[in-house]
């Protein structure tokens, strides 16, 4: 299993989406983690339902929110999320399997 660290900060209206494998189907029981700059410390979890969505409330406002995504059988993704207003409504991750 590897880790998976985008360079790209991705903008949405809400720190919420959808879980899916590389074939569009959807994942559920994706471990979603919000943490600290340093990765290492988190402080809100929440895992994908049977139909592969998730939704964080309540979060401290930070400009930038670093999400730790996590499933058995697929490697490790980690996400720089900004949220702003005028983007697109949530997030859609696309998991990829583990070698």
């Amino acid at each position: 299993m590897e880790t998976i660290e985008y360079a790209k900060t991705f903008s949405v209206r809400h720190l919420a989406g959808v879980a899916k494998d590389p074939s569009g189907a959807i994942v559920s029981d994706v471990r979603i983690e919000v943490c600290n700059d340093d990765w290492a410390s988190c402080f809100a979890a929440v895992t994908t339902g049977a139909d592969g969505r998730f939704s964080f409330l309540n979060l401290p406002g930070r400009s930038i929110y670093f999400v730790k995504v996590s499933a058995r059988g697929f490697d490790q993704l980690r996400l720089k999320v900004r949220l702003r207003s005028f983007a697109r409504g949530e997030l859609a991750i696309r998991m990829h399997i583990a070698t």
